[in-house]
């Protein structure tokens, strides 16, 4: 009996232990499968948030792409579009696009080809022509006399002058007035800016600022000219007005000026002294061209006085320039101030041949207060007038012709 108790609780003991290690495998089993669910189901779920995040982001992109195209797209691309080739090979569609040549190309210079084309980019092109007056080059056959705008104006040097002679001197000589106080006023404006001892600069500054501002006024020679004073007033004047003026505010400034009468041209100027007959102009030649933008070339008289240069704001470019036809071999006549006298010894007023007299010395007369002229040859003077007598008659003292007396 005892022996069957102890087998029985043997198998009891058996069963009990077969039972646990049976609930421990499960368990530790559905530990894992539980794990492996999990694992399982984290991977399905990320597999799925990948493949809708790739799903989202492909349709996005095609979504960016198709919009893009389909903006991209113009209808008008379907059509095919004409263009054309300029002669210079450029493509256009519209044949007005292509490169064309100005309307004209003339520059106004009858020594130049003006031409524009193809082979110039379509941009004007100016070649100067050989043997032609106005190229700048001196040609064989050309000279100051027959082409002075390329081979220079000629230098006054030829020529027959007259000094403070008729008919020019008397109308004249008063006009030029460096000692009128509106001279002064005007000298003085025109070199504010270069104040000191007389030079070149001032007399360029008096040039320009006569050029400035007196109007220019085409009127024939003939006839007296204004006063300096008028000119300044009117703001205007003709050649010889303007002579008259600058030589006075030259002469304002302690310059050496005179005023220059040519009939053949019809033309007045100034010319104002620079020095000795060997006087070098090369370093005035440099500071006109430099001012006023020119090749200059100065044309000055060479007298037994000296040298002067040409100073003619109405028809020059720059000081030393005058009108081609005023240039060469001519007669001109000098006409200087006749009023230093009168203002620096008032009880000589009278001028002749440079020299101060109280009245006009014997056989000469005035037509103005200031200055004395001498009477024609073979004339007298009586009472300010030239008187002559016919042969065989003299003039007496009394200003009466008597027969001369036949000596034995």
């Amino acid at each position: 009996m005892k022996k069957e108790i102890l087998l029985l609780g043997v198998l009891l003991i058996s069963i009990f232990l077969l039972f646990g290690c049976i609930e421990t495998e499960t368990q530790e089993t559905n530990e894992e499968n539980f794990t492996s669910t999990l694992q399982t189901e984290n991977q399905t779920q990320n597999q799925s948030t990948d493949q809708t995040e790739n799903q989202s982001t492909d349709q996005t992109e095609n979504q960016s792409t198709n919009q893009t195209q389909n903006q991209s797209t113009d209808p008008t691309e379907d059509q095919t579009q004409q263009t054309y080739e300029c002669l210079d090979g450029t493509i256009v569609v519209d044949l007005n696009n292509c490169p064309n040549c100005p309307d004209s190309c003339d520059d106004n210079n009858k020594c130049t080809e003006d031409f524009c084309n193809l082979n110039t980019e379509y941009k004007c092109k100016h070649t100067f022509l050989i043997f032609c007056c106005g190229n700048e080059i001196c040609e064989d056959g050309e000279n100051c006399d027959s082409c002075a705008q390329d081979c220079g104006q000629c230098v006054q040097s030829s020529f027959n002058s007259y000094n403070n002679k008729e008919p020019y001197y008397s109308a004249y000589c008063d006009k030029i007035d460096p000692y009128n106080l509106d001279v002064r006023k005007a000298a003085a404006k025109a070199i504010k800016n270069d104040p000191g001892p007389y030079g070149i600069v001032q007399l360029l500054d008096i040039y320009d600022w006569v050029k400035d501002n007196i109007a220019y006024q085409n009127v024939i020679l003939k006839g007296a000219p204004y006063t300096p004073a008028e000119t300044l007033e009117t703001e205007s004047g003709d050649c010889k007005n303007q002579a008259v003026l600058i030589a006075s505010m030259i002469g304002a400034i302690r310059g050496t000026a005179k005023v220059v009468l040519d009939p053949i041209c019809e033309h007045a100027y100034t010319i104002v002294y620079f020095g000795p007959v060997d006087r070098d102009l090369s370093n005035f030649t440099q500071t006109v061209s430099d001012r006023y933008g020119y090749d200059a070339y100065i044309n000055s008289f060479i007298t037994e006085n000296g040298t002067w240069v040409i100073f003619d704001p109405a028809g020059g470019r720059y000081p030393g320039d005058t009108l081609e036809e005023c240039s060469g071999n001519r007669t001109v006549y000098y006409i200087h101030s006749c009023l230093s006298c009168v203002n620096q010894y008032p009880d000589r007023p009278f001028t002749y041949e440079g020299k101060c007299y109280s009245q006009c010395p014997s056989e000469t007369i005035h037509t103005n207060n200031y200055s004395c002229f001498s009477c024609p040859s073979g004339y007298s003077s009586f009472e300010n007038e030239c008187l002559t007598c016919d042969d065989g008659y003299v003039l007496h003292t009394d200003g009466l012709c008597y027969q001369e007396e036949v000596k034995n």
